[in-house]
């Protein structure tokens, strides 16, 4: 096909379908389609032109779209978005030219369209931001509305803390594409000037663009494949806060030592630290936990004295609250734990640490029975 330009498209494709378009958009009615020919568009080019710029431009925008997908490889693009829908394109005028076959898809089947477009945006990214992180769960993932909500609460968190000054916008969008999944994302970036015309004067306007993060998961091989812009440090916290919401595990580790305790099963209330009652346990609690904020930034949550009875959950809760922090969003570095031991000669209060590596529990009798206890709880790897 020739390079695009409007009037080179007019050209290209039949009035029908020419026609079909502008009343969709509710423009160009008054135009004497009957009297205009494939031989000459300047009349419907110079109708076009007259259009208020706005609409001018939004057309531009869906031709310059179309005439991208109609070539071989955007309605091979198109074949395969229809199967994967279920989508009969029986009626595609395989006798049209490409252009001519793309706008029929546009204007009889959109959602069609609109996904092979989407495909086809997606290769064209430069894969110099393109990285592949393997160890995921292999299932097929929920691709509801409601994950998608997770996941952009959980975006917006992460770009607003790395990013400062980044807004609270996000829209995430879940589809199957062949064998694999997409989850693409467009988080807001933070304000910029830009230079354009307005009614032909040129002027710089205040605008919030978005960012771009593209999700491309393989349930097969347990991979994920992440886009986004930046360093390893963040295509590792995307692919840790995908592989969290979506899939609900955390990333193994790549090339660390493998760690001894698992402190993100402390997130959450309501874990159990097994004992006997022979050790004369009566009671064990999650003090403090220090917290590292996937996008940069520590929090350290304190129950304080046991006296106050006060849950470290309460607190945590609080402290996410007012960060605006999901739980996805953070890895518990340190666990401060308490137990208190009913000894003949009075209550005993063990404190200690326990870090993804070590524990700092000593050989005394009280620290071999919270040692045992920990060992039997659900915070050792197995």
């Amino acid at each position: 096909m020739a390079a695009f330009t409007p009037r080179v498209f007019f050209l290209h494709v039949p009035n029908e379908l020419l026609k079909a378009y502008f009343e969709r958009r509710g423009e160009l009615r008054d135009f004497a389609w009957d009297q205009f020919t494939l031989s000459s568009s300047d009349p419907l080019y110079d109708a076009w032109r007259d259009l208020p710029e706005t609409a001018r431009v939004a057309s531009e925008g869906e031709l310059r779209a179309i005439a991208a997908l109609g070539t071989r490889h955007g309605l091979a693009l198109i074949h395969a978005e229809a199967r994967g829908r279920g989508v009969d394109l029986a009626e595609l005028p395989v006798h049209g030219n490409l252009w001519h076959q793309a706008l029929w898809v546009f204007l009889t089947h959109r959602e069609v369209f609109d996904a092979a477009r989407q495909s086809f945006r997606i290769e064209q990214l430069n894969r110099r931001h393109v990285r592949t992180r393997g160890g995921l769960p292999r299932l097929a993932p929920d691709l509801s509305n409601g994950v998608c909500s997770s996941l952009r609460d959980a975006l917006v968190a992460y770009f607003r803390r790395k990013v400062e000054g980044s807004g609270d916008n996000c829209v995430v969008h879940a589809y199957r594409h062949d064998e694999r999944f997409r989850f693409v994302a467009y988080p807001e970036d933070l304000c910029d000037a830009f230079l354009e015309y307005r009614q032909g004067e040129l002027r710089a306007e205040n605008r919030r663009p978005v960012l771009e993060v593209v999700f491309t998961y393989d349930a097969l091989a347990g991979t994920v494949e992440v886009f986004a812009r930046g360093d390893r440090r963040r295509h590792e916290d995307l692919a840790q806060i995908f592989s969290r919401v979506v899939l609900g595990a955390d990333l193994p580790p790549e090339s660390k030592p493998p760690a001894r305790y698992r402190l993100n099963v402390l997130k959450r209330r309501g874990i159990a630290f097994p004992t006997d009652v022979s050790d004369q346990v009566r009671e064990v609690r999650v003090k403090a936990l220090r917290l590292a904020v996937l996008g940069g930034g520590r929090l350290t949550v304190d129950a304080g004295p046991m006296r106050d009875r006060v849950s470290v959950y309460d607190v945590m809760d609080r402290s996410l609250h007012t960060e605006r922090l999901p739980l996805s969003n953070i890895d518990v570095e340190v666990a401060t734990l308490q137990m208190v031991f009913s000894w003949a000669e009075g209550p005993r209060t063990l404190t200690f640490d326990v870090r993804p590596d070590h524990c700092n529990l000593g050989d005394a009798p009280e620290e071999r029975v919270a040692r045992n206890c920990i060992h039997r709880s659900e915070i050792v790897c197995a």
